[in-house]
C-alpha cells in the first residue's frame, strides 16, 4: 500500500528516504492486527495499518502522509492537546474516544480506547506519535443505554406519584428522595441526612424499629393504611395515612445495605373511606329501624345489601342471600312473574312493583309489597335500592273483602230471584181478577194464591230482618229453664212435612234423662229446625238423617247428620258466613237466601253455646253439632195456665182513618176493613188526615210512619195533642218491626204496632178486638 503511494503530496519522503528507526515502527505497525497509526515529524504526517483503514472511510488513500490536523480536521481539536503532551515525551492513555467515519454522505461514531506514546530517536529526542487503538463502540453504546436507562429510571423517581426513597447504614441515612417523599416529610435537603433527624417526630411511633428491623432481619415489612404525625411549619401538628414498604437492599455479598422505602400517602383516600364508612354507617342505623325490609343491588342486579329488617323477617344467616340466591325464599307460584318484571327493571330502568309471597322464618309464606327505584349518575344507573313491606293481613283483608263482595253480589241475585217467584203468581193473580169479577170461586182460588205468595214474600223479609238483629247483638232473649229434648221434638215438627216430602228416613236417639238448659225456646227450635232442614233440602230423595241428643262433659250436645251433597272444603271454613251457600244448580231448587247457618250459629253463642261443621266433601254427607251449657232442673212451681179464648167479636164497626201515600196499599187496607164492617175513611198526607181530624175524628187511625209531608210519628203526636182525637186508637204502619222501633212508636203515642206486609186477618182480629170496647162503639 505505502510502496505504490505517490508521496510527492506528502509531509513525508518516500519510504526509502525513511529514518531507520520510523522504518522500523512501521514495520511493527504494519503486522499489528489492530488499528494503529503514527504521526512522524514536524508536520506529524500521518501512518496508518490495514486495521487503520476502515476508520478512514472516503479519504484513504489520500490522507496518507498527511499532517494529522488535515487528515482528522474535526478530531484534531480535541487531539490537539493531546499530541503536545505526548511529543513534550508523555505517554497518554484515552477511553472512549470518539472518532467519526465517514461513508460517502453518512457519518457515523465510533469509540475506541487510545494509546498514545512517543516516538524517541535518539539525540533527536521525540520524533513523533506512535497511536494504537481498539475498539470500544460496543461497550460505548451499551453505556449509554445504561445511563439512558438509568435516565429514565431517575425520571421516574421524581415523577412517581408515591413517596420513594433509599437509605444506606444501620443509621438509615437518605441516599436519594424524589419529590413525593419530601412532601410528606416536609424537608427540602434529605440527601445525606438520617431518618432521625429529618424525622425525629416519628421516633416515638415505631417506624424507627420497622426500619431497624427491616434492616437486620432483611425481611421486607409492608405497612397499610397506617398513620404518622408529622411536623409542619409553625409546630403544626399532621395525621398522615400511608400505604408503603421497607424493602432491605442486599450488596453483591449478600448483606443488608439499605432499604428501599416506598408507598402513597392515602390520606384523602383514607378520609373519605371514613367518611363512607360514617356514611354507610348511618345509613345502615336508619335502614335496620325502618319497619321495612331495606335492600341494594348492583346495576345488574346483584344483590348485596340486606338490612336487619330481611333477616329478622327470613331468619337465614347474614350473607347467604347475597347474588340471586334470596329468589330461593320467593313462593313458586309468584317467581316467574317477580323475576320477569324485575328483569323488565333491570333492561329499562323502569321503577319495579311486584306484590308476591316471601317465605317467613315461621315457615309461612307471607305477602309483601316489592318495590325498587335506580339510583343514577349523569344519566347511569349505579345502584338499585329496594324494600319489601308486609302486606299479608291488607292482602287477606282485601281478599276477604272481594269474597265478601262476591257473596253480597250472589246475595243479591239470590235475593232478587226469590222475590220474582212469589211476585210472578201475584202479578198473574192480579191481572185475572177483574175477568174472575162474577166467579165467587176463581175470586177465592185467586186471593188464596195471593194471600200464600205474600206470606212468603213475608217470611223472607222476616228472615232477613231477624239474621240482621241477631247477628248484630240486637235480639234480646227471653230465656227460660226448659228440656233441650222437647225443644229439638218442636223443631222436628216443623220439619217432619218436609222430610216425609223427600222420603227420607229420620233416625232419632235422645238420652234418657231430661237436659235442663236456659234458652229461648222459640230461638232454639229455629236452630235446630234450620239444621233439618238443611239435612232435607240437601240430601237427595229417601236419604237418611239422624238426630242425636246428649250430655257429655256436662254440655247438653245436639247432632244432626246427613247423607247428602256435604261440603266442599274450601267452603267449608265459610258455612256459617252470613249469605253463604254451596253449589247450586241454575234453577236453585233448594231456594233459600243462604243466612240459616250464619243465624243458627249467632243464636247459638247468644246461649253461651257453640256450633260446629263437619264434612269430607262434596257426595260424603254433612254433619252439625251444637253445645250448650247445662242449667240446673227447675224447681219452680207449676205456672198457672191463662186462658186464651179469644174475646167475644163487637156488635159494630169502628170508624176508622187510613192514612198511607202508598194508594194502592191504603185502598187494599180500606176495603178489607170495610167488608169487616168498619166505616173506613182514606188519606194519603198527615196534613189531610189532620184537617179530616178536626172537621170529624175518628175512633182509630191506621198511620204509615213514611209519608211524604212529615213523618208518621209527628201526626200521631199531633192527634194525641188534639182533643177529638185525644183518646183515638193509634196504630203504626212500617216496615221496621225491630224492638227500638215498637219503642219509638210507642214513645210517639202509638198503640199498635204493625209492620208491612199487613196479615188482613190479624189487622181484622185487632179491629173487632177494638170494636168490642164500649168506648170504641158506634
Amino acid at each position: 500500500m505505502m510502496g505504490r503511494h505517490d508521496w510527492s503530496a506528502s509531509v513525508l519522503p518516500p519510504p526509502e528516504h525513511w529514518p531507520p528507526r520510523l522504518s522500523a515502527l512501521v514495520d511493527l505497525m504494519l503486522v499489528s492486527p489492530t488499528p494503529t497509526f503514527i504521526g512522524w515529524g514536524p508536520g506529524l504526517g500521518l501512518l496508518y495499518n490495514n486495521a487503520h483503514v476502515p476508520l478512514m472511510g472516503d479519504r484513504h488513500p489520500l490522507v496518507l502522509g498527511c499532517p494529522l490536523a488535515v487528515a482528522w480536521p474535526k478530531l484534531w481539536e480535541e487531539a490537539r492537546p493531546i499530541a503536545e503532551r505526548v511529543l513534550a515525551g508523555e505517554s497518554i492513555h484515552v477511553e472512549f474516544q470518539r472518532i467519526t467515519v465517514r461513508t460517502g454522505d453518512n457519518d457515523r461514531d465510533a469509540w475506541f480506547h487510545a494509546c498514545y506514546m512517543p516516538i524517541h530517536d535518539g539525540d533527536h529526542g521525540v520524533q513523533g506519535i506512535y497511536c494504537t487503538l481498539q475498539d470500544t463502540t460496543r461497550e460505548m453504546l451499551t453505556q449509554q443505554h445504561r445511563i439512558s436507562a438509568l435516565q429514565r429510571l431517575q425520571q421516574l423517581f421524581e415523577q412517581a406519584p408515591g413517596f420513594m426513597a433509599v437509605t444506606q447504614g444501620p443509621e438509615h441515612r437518605f441516599e436519594i428522595a424524589n419529590e413525593a417523599c419530601t412532601r410528606l416529610v416536609g424537608e427540602r435537603d434529605l440527601v445525606g441526612r438520617t431518618v432521625r433527624e429529618v424525622m425525629p417526630d416519628v421516633a416515638g411511633q415505631g417506624y424507627l424499629e420497622l426500619l431497624d428491623n427491616a434492616y437486620r432481619s432483611g425481611e421486607a415489612f409492608v405497612g397499610r393504611r397506617m398513620a404518622v404525625h408529622v411536623s409542619r411549619s409553625g409546630n403544626h401538628r399532621e395525621d398522615r395515612y400511608v400505604d408503603f414498604v421497607f424493602q432491605p437492599i442486599r450488596g453483591t455479598d449478600g448483606a443488608v445495605t439499605g432499604i428501599f422505602i416506598q408507598g402513597s400517602d392515602v390520606t384523602e383516600q383514607e378520609r373519605l373511606e371514613v367518611q363512607l364508612r360514617e356514611s354507610e354507617a348511618k345509613f345502615r342505623t336508619i335502614t335496620d329501624a325502618m319497619p321495612q325490609i331495606v335492600w341494594s343491588t348492583l346495576p345488574d342486579g346483584f344483590h348485596d345489601y340486606f338490612n336487619r329488617g330481611w333477616y329478622e323477617f327470613t331468619g337465614v344467616p347474614e350473607g347467604t342471600t347475597y347474588g340471586n340466591a334470596w329468589s330461593g325464599l320467593l313462593h313458586p307460584a309468584d317467581m316467574g312473574r317477580s323475576w320477569q318484571l324485575w328483569q323488565h327493571s333491570l333492561a329499562t330502568g323502569e321503577p319495579y312493583e311486584v306484590e308476591y309471597r316471601l317465605r317467613h322464618r315461621s315457615g309461612e309464606y307471607r305477602w309483601v309489597l316489592g318495590r325498587a327505584l335506580p339510583l343514577r349518575d349523569q344519566g347511569n344507573i349505579t345502584r338499585w335500592m329496594g324494600t319489601c313491606t308486609d302486606i299479608h293481613e291488607r292482602v287477606i283483608a282485601r281478599e276477604m273483602l272481594q269474597r265478601e263482595a262476591q257473596r253480597k253480589d250472589e246475595f243479591l241475585a239470590m235475593l232478587a230471584h226469590e222475590l220474582r217467584n212469589p211476585l210472578a203468581p201475584i202479578r198473574a193473580a192480579a191481572s185475572v181478577l177483574p175477568a174472575a169479577a162474577g166467579d165467587a170461586e176463581r175470586t177465592a182460588q185467586l186471593a188464596d194464591v195471593i194471600e200464600r205468595q205474600v206470606a212468603h214474600m213475608t217470611r223472607l223479609v222476616d228472615d232477613l230482618l231477624d239474621v240482621s238483629r241477631v247477628t248484630r247483638g240486637l235480639a234480646k232473649l227471653d230465656l227460660e229453664p226448659d228440656d233441650l229434648k222437647s225443644i229439638v221434638t218442636g223443631a222436628v215438627e216443623q220439619v217432619r212435612p218436609l222430610i216425609e216430602k223427600r222420603r227420607h228416613t229420620l233416625a232419632t236417639w235422645m238420652v234418657p234423662a231430661p237436659v235442663p238448659v236456659r234458652a229461648d225456646r222459640t230461638r232454639l227450635v229455629q236452630v235446630f229446625a234450620n239444621l233439618l232442614n238443611n239435612a232435607a233440602k240437601y240430601t237427595p230423595d229417601g236419604g237418611h238423617i239422624e238426630l242425636r241428643v246428649d250430655i257429655h262433659d256436662g254440655e247438653a250436645v245436639v247432632g244432626v247428620r246427613d247423607n247428602g251433597t256435604g261440603i266442599d272444603a274450601q267452603l267449608l271454613p265459610h258455612v256459617f258466613d252470613l249469605f253463604s251457600q254451596g253449589a247450586r244448580d241454575a234453577d236453585r231448587s233448594q231456594g233459600g237466601l243462604g243466612i240459616g247457618l250464619a243465624l243458627a250459629r249467632s243464636i247459638t253463642q247468644l246461649h253461651g253455646g257453640q256450633i260446629v261443621g263437619l264434612s269430607n266433601g262434596r257426595g260424603q254427607g254433612s254433619e252439625f253439632i251444637v253445645r250448650l251449657p247445662m242449667a240446673k232442673p227447675a224447681t219452680d212451681a207449676p205456672a198457672t195456665a191463662i186462658s186464651t179464648q179469644p174475646a167475644p167479636r163487637g156488635n159494630s164497626g169502628c170508624s176508622v182513618v187510613v192514612v198511607d201515600d202508598n194508594v194502592d196499599a191504603a185502598r187494599t187496607i180500606a176495603l178489607a176493613l170495610e167488608i169487616a164492617g168498619h166505616e173506613v175513611s182514606v188519606c194519603h198526607t198527615a196534613t189531610a188526615a189532620f184537617a179530616m181530624a178536626a172537621h170529624g175524628p175518628a175512633s182509630v187511625y191506621i198511620i204509615d210512619i213514611g209519608l211524604p209531608d212529615m213523618p208518621g210519628y209527628d201526626l200521631a203526636q199531633q192527634l194525641r195533642r188534639h182533643p177529638g182525637t185525644a183518646h183515638a186508637t193509634l196504630i203504626a204502619l212500617t216496615g221496621y218491626g225491630r224492638p227500638e222501633d215498637r219503642e219509638r212508636s210507642k214513645e210517639a203515642g202509638f198503640d199498635r204496632h204493625l209492620v208491612k206486609p199487613v196479615d188482613v186477618g190479624e189487622l181484622t182480629d185487632l179491629m173487632d178486638a177494638i170494636s168490642s170496647c164500649p168506648s170504641h162503639a158506634t
